[in-house]
């Protein structure tokens, strides 16, 4: 029989010849990351077996092995930001609030004459081992699964209710009162109830009333405790979201209101003190990192923020070291930024040669990738939609939205609006609340009065299901497209990737043409006058020459930078200026593809051929350049009404040119 050696665990285990590697960790308690739920199809469950990297779920013991297991560490939100009630009086004892989460659980301990926070902790949910998402376990419950997912999380519940009390120096048996809230499906795994309820239509909720019962089955540990269990909106509509509405206080707000809760099933409710309906949808995990070639939870070496700065893609790392993959946040921003840099199209398809979005070394986004960011944001932004449109209004009549969880205290918002996660509209509006789910569940076991409350409040709400609805195909299709950055700051920021160090907007309509430059060509000092197609007088009188710069609708301002070692540096002029020209005819050719008739400006005359045709016609007409010079302009008054320097400091040599589209 083979040996399974766990070295960091300091365990040796056994297992029958031909069995799955995967099946064996978890049989005696060890379970890894498995997102698809041991189907492998995610690749996330990768582990050194004998030196080398294998799918755990995709292994059969065939002999004895070392498996190194890998590490699994999350940034799990604690943090506060809803404000809680100081209740009078408050309850006897010690008091616990979980929080039990599809990817993460948390669990607070309290003290209940003061209303004081005693200890907090948290862990991954130990049922990712059968999958990350909602749906995945609800089928692996289905499926004979349910007690193994039921004691997994009783089993972590207690292990985090023995860290907190001894953190706080109590014994288990001093706590009154247990309160609980999840998604629906998390609540029946915990208590034992199979989900079958949630695996066909019409998902109706299992958890209807609000009840009070002993822990002593359910958690032994806290045997004199009695367990709250709050009811369910609607099937996917769980006590989650109750404890967020009591965080925020939704239902007392006159302000019409958003509060949505981002992770693999997104929660929505909109309203406010007259009435408030809710809903879910099945965004999927791809915002918590899973189905992503290098997607990662919020751990170190996970890219949690992508940016530009001149055309350059910058990351953040947790931990400030290599980066090993993304997470969620990470994921909205490199859209984002693909999307500004016009490497990602309004369907989805990655722009360059390979179809892949590079961030780091090692690091990519897959055309895969981004088509699951579009199932998800597109299920997100038609629940905001179809809850607007029941309700009779416009999206830009909410005047409040409230982000709430991990991922949307991360979360840039203004990257998530710009990907279409969320609505544009409600940019200003959106305001991130922390893990309000947790604060509800704080105030659950505060308050007395607060559980029977949680009734009327899941009667007072209303639940939409979206499937129903006739408009939600064609509604959740077209949220799915991207909004394409306009033409001019997609060129701008090709630009800077291509190396101009000053790439900014030009308004052709600012644009003089003045006879005193031109009379300086007529001087001939260049040699090319009535030589070239692109000089004078070829190109047209100045008031010719000022027509057919205005007729183009934007523009381009370029300038390249070279640093001069001393006062005259022949060879930084020279290589300063090879540098310019090989970009400026590289950006003049990309955005005549697109603009056939752009207007090419730069730094000297054309340079397409080493004599030119003139006055035989031109060779290459779709190549050629003319100078800023020829066409009248004045470099310095061009630089200085676009609102950028001519020159750049001492030892500096700049070349100036402009596109025109």
């Amino acid at each position: 029989m083979p040996i399974i050696t766990l070295p960091e665990n300091n365990k040796k285990l056994s297992a029958a010849a031909g069995t799955n590697l995967l099946d064996v960790l978890k049989e005696n308690g060890i379970y890894p990351d498995a997102p698809c739920g041991g189907n492998g199809t995610c690749g996330k469950c990768t582990m050194l077996v004998n030196g080398a990297d294998v799918l755990a779920c995709r292994t059969v013991v065939d002999r004895d092995m070392t498996v190194v297991l890998p590490k699994s560490e999350i940034r799990i939100l604690q943090e506060r930001f809803c404000a809680e009630q100081s209740i009078d009086p408050l309850r006897d004892g010690y008091l616990l609030a979980f929080d039990i989460g599809t990817t993460s659980v948390v669990c607070v301990l309290l003290d209940g004459k003061t209303g004081r926070e005693l200890a907090q902790s948290s862990m991954l949910n130990p049922q990712v081992a059968y999958g990350a998402d909602v749906i995945t376990r609800i089928q692996q419950a289905v499926h004979g699964k349910l007690a193994q997912l039921t004691q997994l999380i009783r089993h972590a519940m207690t292990d985090l209710i023995q860290m907190v009390c001894d953190d706080a120096g109590i014994s288990p048996q001093k706590v009154d009162v247990v309160s609980v809230v999840g998604n629906p499906a998390m609540q029946q795994l915990f208590l034992g109830i199979c989900p079958d309820n949630l695996s066909e239509v019409p998902f109706a909720p299992a958890l209807t009333e609000e009840k009070v019962v002993s822990c002593k089955e359910i958690l032994p540990i806290c045997s004199a405790a009695q367990l709250l269990i709050v009811p369910d909106i609607a099937g996917f509509i769980g006590a989650d979201t109750v404890g967020c509405l009591l965080a925020t206080k939704l239902y007392e707000d006159d302000a019409l209101t958003l509060l949505v809760d981002i992770g693999t099933n997104g929660e929505m409710v909109l309203g406010n003190r007259e009435g408030m309906i809710a809903c879910a949808t099945a965004a999927g995990p791809a915002l918590e990192g899973a189905n992503i070639q290098f997607g990662m939870r919020a751990a170190e070496g996970a890219i949690d923020h992508v940016w530009t700065e001149d055309g350059k893609i910058l990351c953040s790392v947790i931990g400030d070291g290599k980066a090993k993959g993304i997470c969620g946040s990470g994921l909205v921003d490199a859209v984002a930024v693909g999307l500004k840099l016009g490497l990602i199209n309004k369907r989805g398809r990655i722009l360059t040669d390979d179809h892949v979005f590079p961030l780091t070394e090692g690091v990519y986004l897959t055309q895969e990738d981004i088509r699951q960011v579009q199932l998800a944001k597109g299920a997100i932004y038609a629940g905001i939609a179809l809850l607007a449109k029941q309700l009779g209004i416009e999206i830009e009549e909410i005047q409040k939205v409230r982000l709430a969880g991990a991922f949307g205290s991360f979360l840039n918002p203004e990257n998530a609006c710009r990907i279409g996660l969320l609505p544009e509209a409600l940019l200003q509006k959106i305001e991130a609340v922390g893990n309000a789910a947790l604060s509800g569940a704080k105030m659950l076991a505060r308050d007395p009065a607060l559980p029977p409350f949680t009734q009327k409040l899941t009667e007072k709400t209303e639940s939409l299901e979206l499937a129903s609805l006739s408009l939600f195909p064609k509604t959740f299709a077209k949220a799915m497209l991207f909004r394409e950055e306009d033409a001019l700051s997609r060129w701008v920021e090709k630009a800077k990737t291509m190396g101009f160090e000053v790439a900014v907007p030009l308004d052709p309509q600012t644009l003089i043409a003045r006879e005193d430059v031109r009379a300086m060509c007529v001087e001939d000092k260049c040699g090319a006058y009535n030589k070239n197609w692109t000089c004078p007088p070829a190109v047209g009188t100045v008031e010719e020459c000022q027509q057919k710069m205005r007729q183009h609708k934007s523009g381009i301002l370029l300038q390249t930078v070279g640093q001069m070692t001393k006062t005259v540096d022949s060879k930084c002029y020279r290589e300063t200026e090879q540098r310019h020209m090989k970009n400026f005819y590289a950006l003049a050719e990309a955005i005549r593809k697109v603009h056939p008739d752009a207007l090419c400006l730069g730094a000297g005359g054309c340079r397409v051929c080493r004599q030119c045709s003139y006055p035989e016609p031109c060779r290459f007409p779709d190549k050629a350049v003319s100078s800023m010079e020829g066409y009248g302009l004045f470099v310095t008054q061009v630089c200085r009404d676009t609102g950028i320097a001519y020159h750049h400091g001492d030892r500096t040599i700049t070349y100036t040119a402009c596109i025109l589209f």
